[in-house]
């Protein structure tokens, strides 16, 4: 059995919530973004409507307010951001790949499914 892969266990879900705080930290999430919709090509491998709009929402939505500002500032950010997710993910005893791999090889058959997979939550 494939172990559930939690909302938290994505780098582009941190990039989705620092985006939403731009207007509180000021610093653009413009390279994170570039770099998180790689993760977008999943909707390419599922036909689940909740999971293809969860999906373009996380990586798509915030490039409608952040600023495409690339400069030291926003490049350190990042840094730090992949820095702390991969510390992150390392103290949870996961590593990337291993947390997109299985995300390819998930099938979810309902709209509860993947919402309890992903949340905990939703559960019958």
């Amino acid at each position: 059995m494939i172990p559930p892969i939690r909302w938290y266990h994505y780098l582009s879900v941190f990039t989705f919530l620092l985006s939403t705080l731009y207007p509180v930290l000021g610093v653009s999430t413009y390279p994170l973004l570039l770099l998180c919709l790689a993760g977008c090509l999943e909707i390419f491998y599922t036909t689940l409507p909740i999971k293809i709009a969860a999906n373009l929402i996380i990586h798509v939505a915030p490039f409608l307010w952040i600023p495409t500002t690339l400069n030291n500032t926003t490049y350190l950010f990042a840094l730090l951001v992949i820095v702390a997710y991969l510390l992150f993910i390392a103290f949870l005893g996961e590593t990337p790949y291993n947390i997109y791999l299985t995300t390819l090889r998930e099938q979810h058959t309902s709209t509860s499914e993947f919402m309890c997979e992903r949340t905990g939550f939703f559960c019958s």
